[in-house]
């Protein structure tokens, strides 16, 4: 029996500008990937990036743990007097943050 490969849930792509570090976040970001992008987080703030943006187009699913994820983030990096940026949030995202009552809650880049 040929067991069926499956693609990773959630990805992560880093790109350093001289401005900022850029993370491209593909896939599902939910309870079994969110400590993923916890932990991709924390080691960018340990390495003293100072500006992290996090380019969401392709994220194709959140849930609350997901959304807590990035509420922990965000709270990491500015408590450290960072920015966090989500830049062209999917529509799965935006509609989450909308309904959480949290569109204010990110700087968001359309």
């Amino acid at each position: 029996m040929c067991a069926a490969r499956r693609r990773p849930l959630l990805t992560l792509e880093t790109f350093d500008d001289p401005d900022e570090v850029v993370v491209v976040v593909r896939g599902e970001l939910d309870v079994t990937s969110s400590p993923s992008l916890v932990e991709h987080l924390d080691r960018l703030a340990v390495a003293g990036a100072s500006r992290v943006t996090l380019d969401c187009r392709h994220v194709a699913f959140v849930d609350a743990s997901g959304l807590g994820a990035l509420l922990a983030a965000r709270d990491r990096l500015e408590g450290d007097g960072r920015a966090i940026t989500l830049r062209h949030p999917s529509p799965v995202m935006r509609r989450l943050l909308h309904l959480a009552d949290l569109s204010g809650a990110f700087l968001v880049e359309p």
